[in-house]
């Protein structure tokens, strides 16, 4: 059976992603996710992975069209058989983050803690990135800030 999905990585898209493999998975494998992602929040990321990781055995990974940022985080750490198709755009960068606030609200606590939850999953998005070979002049570009596009003749010597 094959499941497509081409979306950003938010509870409700994952949310229905897992609907759809949890149905899926009722059949017999191999089955076959075609799947392409500008990227999305760290949290519905990692659902997906703990799911696909756990109940996804007989699945292969398909990326195309869109590996951005943690799109690309939940293909390098996906554990089953995968596949990058040729004409798949990859985007590594730093993790960032937003926060609501109001003028008569204080939250400076919540924001140093932010700030320090966000550096210590960047240290692990670094490791990450050196665990599947990402060359250093690309570490260094993303270092600096900078979203770094990369195409299939970059990105087919990682060990992903």
């Amino acid at each position: 059976m094959i499941v497509n999905f081409k979306n950003e990585l938010n509870n409700k898209s994952v949310g229905e992603l897992i609907k759809k493999l949890d149905e899926v998975n009722k059949e017999d494998g191999p089955h076959t996710l075609y799947f392409s992602s500008v990227g999305g929040f760290s949290s519905s990321t990692e659902l997906l992975l703990h799911y696909l990781n756990n109940n996804c055995l007989e699945w292969n990974l398909v990326a195309n069209h869109e590996l951005m940022s943690n799109g690309f985080v939940l293909f390098a750490k996906f554990k089953g058989p995968k596949l990058i198709l040729k004409e798949t755009e990859v985007m590594l960068h730093l993790f960032g983050f937003s926060i609501n606030t109001r003028d008569d609200v204080k939250n400076e606590d919540n924001l140093k803690r932010a700030k320090l939850d966000l550096k210590e999953s960047n240290k692990e998005l670094l490791k990450l990135y050196k665990s599947i070979k990402v060359p250093n002049k690309y570490i260094k570009r993303i270092k600096k800030g900078e979203d770094v596009m990369l195409y299939y003749e970059d990105f087919k010597k990682f060990k992903l």
